[in-house]
């Protein structure tokens, strides 16, 4: 008792900073037009996913090497 039932499953690597960090926001100027506005939005999304495919790939090889 006192043990976690899944303590087994926890992975035994420590994930980066940017695997934790919330993504960023994209917020409206009133001098901006919509358009820029949501290219903006499209850049910051990029960046997130491509930091995303990085975290998973990371997790993916730790895992496959337990």
């Amino acid at each position: 008792m006192g043990k976690l039932a899944g303590k087994k499953d926890t992975p035994k690597f420590k994930m980066p900073p940017e695997c934790r960090e919330k993504m960023g926001r994209v917020y409206p100027t009133l001098t901006e037009k919509a358009r820029n506005t949501q290219l903006r939005w499209e850049f910051v999304a990029d960046v997130e996913d491509a930091t995303r495919l990085r975290c998973a790939d990371l997790a993916d090889a730790a895992i496959a090497a337990q």
